[in-house]
């Protein structure tokens, strides 16, 4: 389950996955709506995954890119004083 909203915009909050779904941010979430079956799920992320603040799809539509925030004492940080990261997730065949 994923309760409310993050209270910052989201760049590309919702990604087109073709006629009949979408992707988009829920929290540290990413959640898939397939419109078709009226279903709703989640794509598979590490444990403990940071705020999501940004998110794009790769050309060849096989693939999300996720950028990432959260707090850490490290000195790769972003300019809201956080740790920033972007990982890349492949998406589910039917979606790709």
């Amino acid at each position: 389950h994923a309760f409310g909203v993050y209270p910052e915009a989201i760049r590309g909050a919702v990604i087109s996955l073709g006629d009949d779904a979408c992707a988009f941010a829920v929290g540290r979430h990413l959640a898939v709506w397939d419109f078709s079956k009226k279903r709703e799920f989640f794509l598979p992320r590490e444990d403990g995954g940071a705020v999501v603040t940004a998110l794009a799809k790769s050309g060849n539509g096989r693939l999300l890119a996720i950028a990432e925030r959260q707090s850490a004492s490290d000195d790769r940080h972003d300019g809201a004083g956080g740790l920033a990261q972007i990982t890349i997730l492949g998406l589910p065949a039917a979606y790709a």
